[in-house]
């Protein structure tokens, strides 16, 4: 467990939950949602996103997540 003072912060941030607060979005990030909207609009049968865990996966896929929940409903 890493001190939280030490580094200033206030709660643990590597949580095995999605917490957007967390969420540090680089270049890559940037490319991999663009490859997903890609995907989506020119209808590609799948699209694939690898990384390590706790790189930020699952957080650049929610608001995928949540707008397809709502189709057909």
């Amino acid at each position: 467990m890493i001190s939280l003072s030490l580094f200033g912060l206030k709660e643990e941030p590597f949580k095995d939950n999605l917490d957007e607060r967390f969420y540090y979005s680089t270049k890559q990030h940037e490319r991999a949602y663009a490859s997903m909207v890609y995907c989506i609009t020119s209808n590609e049968p799948a699209g694939i996103i690898l990384g390590q865990s706790g790189l930020g996966k699952s957080l650049i896929s929610q608001p995928f997540c949540i707008s397809s929940a709502g189709v057909g409903g």
